[in-house]
C-alpha cells in the first residue's frame, strides 16, 4: 500500500508501482495464484540470472568481452528477460549510453538548469509548454508519477527539458514522455537521459520516429504489410480487402514501444529485447499480436470494427507467457527487414521532397533523422560481375565481403566481421580500400584493440586524407590510449573541415581537452614556482579582513635599527608591516618569515613575544596570496592553537580552504566565526562568499544583508549584495544597494566599476562608460575599468578596441590572468597563434585555482593543435580563410 495523490486515502499498488484496480493497461494481472513452491523456484531462477548479469556488467572491459565473444549469449539472456533489479544496469550497457561522445557532467549540468535560464529556452518555448501539459498525462496511474512532488515526476521533467535543450531541432513530441518515463523507473535521471538520447538518435532504435512528418513511422507502416504478406498471408489479404493501413493502429505501438498497449510484465520483456535487437523487435511484437488475434480479426467484416478491436486487444493475448512465445515463432531475417526499409525509404524520399537544403539539416546538433540523412543516398552496391570479368569480378567480390562484414558488425559479431573486411581489402582496388580499412577499424574499436584501430585508420587516411570517419575513429583510439595530443590533432582536423559546425566533433575536442588540460595542470602545479598576484588583487583581499596595525616608521629607519640588532624579531616584523603598507609586496614574506623565526627563538628562551601571533598571521596571509595553501593553513593553525578565538586567523584559514576547492570545510570555519563574533560584518560577508562559490545565491543574500546592516568599513558587501539581487532579478534592490555604496564610499573605484557592470547588464552602455571613466580617475592602479571597457567593445563587436583595452588592463596589472585569457581567445580567433600562445602562458603563470589552470592548459593545447594541423594542411588553411579569419 502507498499514499498517492490520486485519492486522499492510501491505495494499493502492484510491484511496479501502478495503482491496483485502475483502468491502466500497465497494471499487473492478479488473476493467477502462484504457489509458494513456484515462488521459491522463480526466486532461485531470478537470483541465478542476476548473478550472470552482474558478471557481464561488472566493468566495461568485461562487457566488451561478452559483446565480442558471446554475442549470442547476450541475445539469449535478453530474450529470457533481464532481472528487474538489473535493468537499470543492463539497459545503459546495451544501448552504449555510457560511451556517448557528448556525455559529460558539465553538459548535464548545463542542460538541467532551472526553467527559463538556459540560452535555448526562448527558442523551444513551444516544446517546453507541451512538456508541462504532458507530464500529468504520463503514467497517470503510477504512484510515483501522479504527484508533482514525486521523484519520477521531477526526474521526467528534468530529462525531457534536457533533451529539448540538447536537440532543439527535434525538441519534444507527444509520446516521448512514456519512453523517458519508462527508463526513469529503472535508473537515476542523468543515466536515463543518455539512454533516452541513444533511443532517440540511433537508427536501430527510434531515430526519425518523432521527426517532423513522422517519416520513420510512415516507412514502418509500409513495411509491416510486406512482412505480413510472408508471415500471415490471411491477415495481409484481410487488411487489403478492408483498406486497413497499419498507420491507423500501430503508431502508439511503435512510438511508445508498446508502453501504452501491454501490461508491464510484457512491456519490460519487450524492452529487454529491444535494447539489444532494435527495431526488429517492434515488428516481431506487432506481428505476434496480430497473429494471436487473427481469428477474431478475420471474423470482423467492417473496417471500423477492426480498428476498434486493434486499439483494445483482449488482455489474455497481451500477457508475456502468451505473447513472447508467439514472438519467437515469427520468422523473418534482419537483411530482409533492412532491404524493405531501404526500398520504402527511397520511395518516401521520392514522394516527399525536402523542405530545406540538406546542408541546413546537417548543421543540427543532434543526429539527423533518416529522411534527412537519406536525401543524399549512397549509390547502391554494383551488381555481381559475370565470371571472368577480371578486376570487375574482384571488386564485386570485395563488395560482397563488405556486405557480409556489415551484417556481422550489426549483429555485433565483430571477429567475424573483421574476417570479411580483411578479405574485402585483399580483393579490392586501392580506392575502395579506405572504406574497408575504416570498417575493420570500427570492429577493432568495439573490441578494444586500439593499436589496430590506429593502424587501419592510418591506412585508410593514406588513401583518402579527408576521410572523416577514419580520423574520428583514430582519434577515439588515441584517446583510449591516453595519447591526448594525437587525439586532439585528429578531432581538431575534423572540426576545421566541418568549420566547427557539428556538435559531435566539437564535443570530442572538448572531452579530450578537459582530460588533457587536467593532466598538464596537475603536472605543472607540482613544479610551479609560487608568486604573488597583482597589487590590486592583494589590496582587494586584504581589505576584506581586519587590517594590520599601522607602521609609521620609514623603511630606512627600520633597516638601520635592524642592522644594529639583527636578532630582534619585533623589528623584523615591523619592517615586514612597513613593506606591506608601502606596497613592496615581494619582500614581505621573506622578512616576516625571518621575524617569526626570531620570535620563536626568543619564545623558546622564555621571553614573551606578543607580536608572534600578528607575525604568523602576516606570514600565513602571504603564503595564501602565493597560493601556498598548506603553509598558509599551518600558520593559521598555529595561531588558533594558541588563541582559539582569533577571528582573523579563523576567517583567513576558511578562505584558504575555499580557494583550494573545499567549500564544505570552509563553511564550517565561517559558521564557527559567526558564532564567535555575531556582530562582526566580516564574518557574514565571508560566509556569503562561500555560498556564492557553491552557486547558492539564495543562501548568500541573507548573509550579505546582515553584513550590510552591521555597517562594514569597506564597500564589497554592498557591491556583492547588489550583484546577488540583480542575479535573482530584483533590479530595484540592486539599484538601492549600489546607491548606498556610492553614498558611503564616494572615493571607491570598485563601486563605480561594478555598478558599471550592473548597468551593462541592463543595457545602459553610456551610463556604464561614464562610471568606468570616473573609476579610472579614482584609482589608476585598478585594471577593471579597462577590462569592462573591453567587454563593452566585445558586445559591439569592436574587436580592435576590445584588444586594445585588454592590453591596457594587463599593463596596469601585469598579472591579470582573466584579461590574458580573453586576449588569448581573441588572438586565437584571429589566427594570431604566437600572441595567443604568449597570453595562454601568462594565464598559466598567474592563475590561482586548479580549475582555471586546467582551462588555461586546455585552451593552449587547442591553439597548439590548430597551429599544428593548419601548418600541415593547405586545404584546411583555405577553409579557415573562407571562415573570415586569416591563417597563421
Amino acid at each position: 500500500a502507498k499514499q498517492t495523490s490520486l485519492e486522499s486515502e492510501i491505495v494499493d499498488v502492484d510491484r511496479y508501482g501502478f495503482v491496483k484496480d485502475s483502468e491502466d493497461v500497465n497494471g499487473v494481472s492478479t488473476d493467477e495464484q502462484i504457489s509458494q513452491s513456484d515462488l521459491l523456484k522463480e526466486k532461485k531462477r531470478q537470483n541465478g540470472r542476476e548473478r550472470k548479469w552482474l558478471s557481464m556488467t561488472n566493468s566495461v572491459i568485461q562487457w566488451n568481452k561478452f559483446v565480442s565473444n558471446k554475442n549470442g549469449t547476450i541475445k539469449e539472456r535478453c530474450r529470457k528477460g533481464i532481472p528487474e533489479a538489473m535493468r537499470g544496469r543492463a539497459w545503459p550497457y546495451l544501448c552504449h549510453a555510457g560511451t556517448h561522445p557528448d556525455r559529460s557532467d558539465k553538459l548535464w549540468a548545463e542542460l538541467t538548469v532551472a526553467p527559463s535560464t538556459h540560452p535555448r529556452d526562448k527558442d523551444i518555448t513551444a516544446s517546453l509548454e507541451v512538456i508541462e501539459k504532458d507530464l500529468n498525462r504520463t503514467f497517470p496511474h503510477h504512484a510515483d508519477f501522479n504527484s508533482k512532488d514525486g521523484v519520477f515526476y521531477t526526474a521526467l521533467r528534468r530529462v525531457l527539458y534536457a533533451y529539448a535543450r540538447y536537440d532543439p531541432t527535434l525538441g519534444y513530441c507527444q509520446g516521448m514522455g512514456f519512453i523517458a518515463g519508462t527508463i526513469i523507473m529503472y535508473m537515476r535521471d542523468e543515466e536515463a537521459f543518455w539512454c533516452f538520447v541513444r533511443l532517440m538518435q540511433q537508427p536501430q532504435y527510434l531515430r526519425g520516429f518523432f521527426a517532423e512528418g513522422l517519416a520513420e513511422i510512415q516507412i514502418a507502416a509500409d513495411i509491416l504489410p510486406e512482412l505480413l504478406r510472408s508471415t500471415s498471408p490471411a491477415l495481409f489479404e484481410h487488411f487489403q480487402k478492408f483498406h486497413i493501413t497499419p498507420i491507423l493502429f500501430m503508431q502508439d505501438w511503435f512510438m511508445c514501444i508498446f508502453v501504452k498497449t501491454l501490461p508491464w510484465d510484457s512491456v519490460v520483456r519487450i524492452w529487454d529485447m529491444f535494447f539489444f535487437e532494435g527495431r526488429k523487435v517492434l515488428f516481431r511484437t506487432a506481428i505476434a499480436l496480430l497473429q494471436l488475434n487473427q481469428k477474431a480479426i478475420l471474423g470482423l467484416d467492417d473496417t471500423m470494427a477492426c480498428l476498434m478491436f486493434l486499439r483494445a486487444l483482449p488482455r489474455a493475448t497481451l500477457q508475456p507467457d502468451t505473447l513472447l512465445p508467439q514472438m519467437m515463432r515469427v520468422k523473418f531475417t534482419r537483411s530482409h527487414l533492412e532491404n524493405l526499409h531501404q526500398f520504402f525509404t527511397d520511395q518516401f524520399i521520392a514522394t516527399h521532397p525536402p523542405r530545406k537544403p540538406a546542408a541546413a539539416a546537417a548543421s543540427s546538433n543532434a543526429a539527423p533523422a533518416p529522411a534527412a540523412a537519406a536525401r543524399a543516398p549512397q549509390a547502391p552496391a554494383p551488381a555481381p560481375a559475370p565470371a571472368g570479368a577480371g578486376a570487375g569480378a574482384a571488386g564485386s567480390d570485395a563488395q560482397r565481403e563488405k556486405t557480409l562484414g556489415n551484417e556481422e558488425y550489426k549483429a555485433k559479431n565483430y571477429t567475424k566481421a573483421i574476417e570479411h573486411y580483411t578479405r574485402a581489402i585483399q580483393l579490392s582496388a586501392e580506392k575502395e580500400c579506405s572504406v574497408f580499412f575504416c570498417n575493420r577499424a570500427a570492429c577493432h574499436l568495439a573490441l578494444g584493440n586500439f593499436a589496430a584501430v590506429i593502424e587501419d585508420c592510418t591506412s585508410a587516411l593514406a588513401i583518402d586524407g579527408a576521410y572523416i570517419k577514419a580520423l574520428f575513429r583514430r582519434g577515439q583510439a588515441y584517446e583510449q590510449l591516453q595519447d591526448y595530443k594525437n587525439a586532439l590533432y585528429d578531432f581538431t582536423t575534423i572540426c576545421l573541415m566541418k568549420k566547427f559546425e557539428e556538435r559531435e566533433y566539437m564535443m570530442a575536442v572538448d572531452r579530450v581537452l578537459r582530460v588533457y588540460g587536467s593532466k598538464l595542470a596537475t603536472e605543472h602545479a607540482a613544479n610551479r614556482t609560487a608568486s604573488l598576484p597583482g597589487a590590486y588583487s592583494i589590496h582587494s583581499y586584504m581589505e576584506s579582513f581586519h587590517d594590520l596595525s599601522p607602521e609609521t616608521s620609514p623603511l630606512v629607519d627600520l633597516q638601520i635599527l635592524i642592522d644594529e640588532d639583527r636578532e630582534n624579531g619585533v623589528l623584523h616584523y615591523r619592517l615586514a608591516k612597513a613593506l606591506y603598507h608601502q606596497g613592496v609586496y615581494d619582500s614581505v614574506l621573506e622578512t616576516v618569515t625571518t621575524a617569526v623565526s626570531l620570535l620563536d627563538a626568543a619564545a623558546s628562551k622564555g621571553e614573551t613575544q606578543a607580536e608572534l601571533i600578528d607575525a604568523l598571521e602576516l606570514q600565513g596571509t602571504f603564503h595564501h596570496l602565493r597560493n601556498e595553501a598548506p603553509r598558509a593553513v599551518a600558520c593559521f593553525d598555529r595561531i588558533l592553537a594558541l588563541h582559539p578565538d582569533h577571528l582573523n586567523a579563523m576567517l583567513r584559514r576558511a578562505t584558504t580552504m575555499l580557494e583550494q576547492g573545499n567549500p564544505t570545510s570552509a563553511l564550517e570555519g565561517f559558521n564557527t566565526a559567526v558564532r564567535l563574533a555575531p556582530t562582526d560584518p566580516l564574518v557574514y560577508y565571508h560566509r556569503a562568499q562561500c555560498h556564492l562559490i557553491k552557486e547558492d545565491v539564495v543562501s548568500a543574500i541573507p548573509d550579505f544583508e546582515k553584513s550590510v546592516q552591521l555597517k562594514p568599513n569597506f564597500p564589497a558587501p554592498f557591491i556583492q549584495l547588489a550583484l546577488a539581487k540583480a542575479k535573482t532579478g530584483d533590479v530595484p534592490s540592486a539599484k538601492k544597494y549600489f546607491d548606498d555604496a556610492a553614498s558611503l564610499f564616494p572615493k571607491s573605484a570598485d563601486v563605480d566599476t561594478f555598478r558599471a557592470q550592473f548597468l551593462l547588464q541592463l543595457g545602459d552602455v553610456e551610463g556604464a562608460q561614464r562610471l568606468l571613466a570616473a573609476a579610472e580617475t579614482k584609482d589608476r592602479t585598478c585594471p577593471l575599468p579597462a577590462f569592462f571597457n573591453a567587454q563593452i567593445a566585445m558586445q559591439t563587436q569592436d574587436f580592435a578596441t576590445c584588444v586594445r583595452e585588454l592590453e591596457r588592463a594587463v599593463v596596469i596589472d601585469p598579472k591579470f590572468d582573466t584579461a590574458y585569457q580573453q586576449l588569448a581567445q581573441l588572438h586565437m580567433q584571429a589566427r594570431n597563434m604566437p600572441r595567443a600562445l604568449e597570453c595562454f602562458d601568462k594565464v598559466i603563470e598567474y592563475t590561482r585555482t586548479n580549475d582555471d589552470l586546467t582551462t588555461a592548459f586546455a585552451c593552449r593545447e587547442a591553439a597548439l593543435a590548430q597551429q599544428h594541423v593548419l601548418a600541415l594542411n593547405a586545404d584546411l588553411r583555405q577553409i579557415v580563410e573562407s571562415m573570415g579569419a586569416p591563417s597563421p
